[in-house]
């Protein structure tokens, strides 16, 4: 067992990621969302969370484990066009995840969703997440953009919530 993980975890404090997320943050993020939503087909959820519970990190449970797991919890795979995104963000582990749908990640792939999570990731270790999640938010718009364009004739179905989660 990872003691120096366990202990991040254990000592991992909502007040903090409340701090780094604070309500104005989260605002600015939701509105992003959905704003970049309007560009697209595509359905992006943001889960922010400050530390895994302990009996999973016991177990060994992993950041893109976790991302995984709620991404099913979240029904982010359960759009019309399997083009759900969820980007995840474990404050205690400072890592940053992406799990996309079938469609989303067969049309975009994975170097792609690597590269998000680097540059935001960089933005993390400098301590500034806002501008990380921005960061990660635009880029994951404009690939879906690309990918699944608006349609000028449809009317936009929001399938997904555009808050924030923080758990």
């Amino acid at each position: 067992m990872d003691w120096s993980r366990m202990t991040r975890h254990f000592m991992a404090s909502q007040r903090r990621t409340h701090k780094l997320f604070s309500g104005d943050t989260m605002e600015r993020l939701q509105q992003a969302i959905a704003a970049g939503e309007a560009t697209h087909r595509g359905e992006l959820r943001l889960i922010v969370e400050s530390a895994l519970p302990l009996r999973k990190v016991r177990r060994g449970m992993g950041t893109r484990q976790r991302a995984l797991d709620l991404f099913g919890t979240f029904r982010v795979w359960d759009t019309e066009e399997n083009n759900g995104v969820l980007l995840y963000i474990n404050v205690a582990d400072r890592k940053i995840e992406i799990i996309a749908d079938r469609a989303a990640s067969q049309r975009i792939g994975d170097p792609h969703w690597q590269t998000v999570c680097s540059v935001a990731q960089e933005a993390f270790r400098a301590g500034d997440f806002e501008r990380g999640a921005t960061e990660a938010i635009e880029a994951i718009h404009r690939a879906l953009t690309t990918a699944f364009p608006a349609d000028a004739l449809a009317v936009r179905r929001n399938e997904l919530s555009d808050a924030p989660v923080v758990l």
